[in-house]
């Protein structure tokens, strides 16, 4: 199985502390990403501002086919995906119960819900779909197969497992790929947090015959301190 790779640098990379990209070095990452053969790009979150959908939409324009935006689980933020007219847009909502309880103020079921009317949107307006469980290794695994089954069942492009606290360990890592993979056919994507030095190791453990992508960025950016 081929590994491919997701970069993320002009999105989570821009939100380490400190680092503000202008729209002119945006646009030159990007054609470097691009002549580096990096399969996705992350240009940015265009509902955050109407800069941000500018400096998507510009760099989709030049890059028309591996542009994907960032995009909550909300009708607003899907729009201003299509605005920008990615190729790709990547659609998150969190999945564990301290984020669904306090952050999110949904239970279960309106979790699914969101989800299921946000793939809808995204390609009824004819949008290539990936999807991320926003705090996946602190999710219960038995809610984490039924929010996979259900993105798997709607025929998205990848589906995501993101570290997002940086809290699990490689051993983890490969159980809970594998354990999906079981019960799903969407290739698999591991986006891993660095906060303990493990994030190479974290995709390592997560088998890569199992996980199909990536998520990367540069070195010197991540709002999370480092990524694999």
């Amino acid at each position: 199985m081929q590994l491919k790779i997701f970069d993320t640098t002009l999105r989570d990379g821009e939100q380490t502390p400190g680092v503000a990209i202008r729209k002119e070095d945006k646009t030159k990452i990007a054609q470097a990403l691009d002549e580096l053969n990096v399969d996705i790009i992350e240009a940015g979150f265009p509902s955050a501002s109407e800069g941000e959908l500018n400096t998507v939409k510009e760099i989709s324009k030049n890059i028309p086919e591996k542009i994907c935006g960032l995009s909550r689980c909300t009708k607003k933020d899907i729009d201003a995906c299509i605005e920008a007219n990615v190729y790709l847009i990547h659609i998150f909502i969190a999945t564990s119960p301290i984020h669904m309880k306090y952050k999110l103020n949904m239970d279960e079921e309106q979790v699914l819900k969101a989800i299921e009317d946000s793939i809808q949107y995204c390609k009824e307006h004819g949008f290539k779909v990936h999807f991320s469980l926003e705090d996946a290794t602190r999710t219960e695994e038995k809610f984490m197969l039924r929010v996979c089954k259900l993105a798997d069942s709607m025929n998205i492009t990848y589906i995501n497992i993101p570290d997002t606290v940086g809290v699990c360990t490689p051993e983890r890592m490969k159980k809970i790929i594998s354990s999906i993979k079981k019960e799903i056919s969407t290739p698999l994507a591991v986006h891993c947090h660095n906060d303990f030095g493990l994030a190479v190791a974290k995709y390592i453990g997560g088998d890569r015959r199992r996980s199909n992508f990536a998520a990367c960025y540069c070195k010197w950016t991540g709002g999370k301190i480092r990524k694999c």
